[in-house]
């Protein structure tokens, strides 16, 4: 009897299965898994908002694919009023495509606050190749924007495989930044420059002065230069100059000095003396008097390095009003010899 019980029972589990397998109509091939999209990641993870920083950047970040790998990321960076934590809807931001996982950025400030969002967006291996550095736009529809004028028109290509490849969520952060003070410095002396260049002690009406402005922005930040003789204090006697112009001339022609009292106002002359440029009047060299030229750099966000001054206090700068016709230049190592004896 246990003989025909377990032959029965046998048959049933047989039966089971083959009408199990026979109600199966779909095949797992039929019915392939969709492509699963890529997640973006910033290297921060704050737990409360970003201090203030400088527009300089070392930016990075990284994607995660997990059915596949990670081909690039849409890079892009913009100017908002408030902190941002998504992408825009719709996406008019334009996209840098790029296979690396950092960048180097120069956030541009013409002001001294500015708040900049950075979006990033990973791509995955289900998308085509772009030449790196590429401009790509989402909206109205993903193309490669090859003439960069925002338009999908001329020889743009469509992408038409990017919204299933690309992180609909992306990487976002806001960084506020605030501009970082220019610096101005005297040239350096060609003697050795681990010194700057100083400015004779003693000199008749025409001096020449040379300096070099900087930015942790940018050099191309720097807006313009001004100087200013012996008094800082009265904003009329500050002369603003272009940036190009480091190196400056003072010259006072003879008909003024002549018949000028304690001050006089001196020529202002731009560039090497074959090739230079009037650029205008500075106010009150001191003749037969101690005097002191003030050098500041402004930048485009109107803030102003602090004044650097020549000579520094440790030397003096003297003014002779000439008198004669007769200049001696005296080059003479050997004081006493020639020169002096005859004059």
């Amino acid at each position: 009897m246990n003989v025909v019980v377990r032959s029965t029972f046998r048959h049933i589990l047989i039966l089971a299965v083959l009408l199990s397998l026979l109600s199966c109509s779909e095949k797992i091939t039929d019915n392939p898994h969709g492509n699963e999209l890529p997640k973006t990641y910033l290297w921060l993870f704050p737990d409360s908002t970003i201090g203030v920083g400088i527009s300089r950047q070392h930016l990075r970040w990284w994607g995660e694919d997990p059915d596949g790998v990670v081909k690039g990321y849409l890079f892009a960076f913009a100017i908002t009023e408030a902190r941002v934590d998504t992408v825009p809807s719709p996406d008019t931001l334009r996209y840098i495509w790029t296979t690396k996982n950092d960048t180097l950025i120069q956030f541009p400030l013409d002001t001294l606050f500015r708040l900049f969002t950075v979006y990033v967006r990973a791509v995955d291996n289900s998308f085509r190749d772009l030449p790196n550095q590429s401009i790509v736009r989402l909206s109205p529809s993903p193309y490669w924007d090859k003439n960069e004028n925002g338009i999908f028109d001329g020889d743009d290509a469509s992408l038409t495989d990017l919204p299933g490849a690309v992180d609909p969520v992306g990487a976002v952060q806001t960084f506020p930044i605030r501009n970082t003070r220019p610096t101005i410095a005297f040239a350096p002396n060609p003697n050795d420059p681990t010194i700057a260049l100083k400015q004779p002690d003693t000199t008749y009406t025409s001096a020449t002065f040379a300096w070099k402005g900087s930015d942790f922005d940018g050099d191309n930040t720097l807006a313009s230069y001004r100087i200013a003789l012996n008094d800082t204090s009265d904003p009329m006697r500050w002369v603003t100059i272009p940036i190009r112009d480091t190196v400056v001339t003072l010259f006072v022609p003879r008909v003024r000095s002549d018949g000028a009292g304690a001050e006089v106002e001196a020529d202002l002359y731009g560039g090497r003396f074959l090739g230079r440029q009037f650029l205008g009047r500075v106010q009150g060299l001191r003749l037969d008097a101690l005097n002191v030229l003030y050098v500041q750099v402004k930048d485009v966000a109107g803030e102003f390095s602090p004044a650097i001054r020549m000579p520094g206090t440790a030397n003096h700068w003297y003014v002779k009003r000439p008198r004669g016709k007769l200049l001696m230049v005296r080059d003479d190592i050997n004081y006493g010899g020639f020169a002096d004896s005859i004059y």
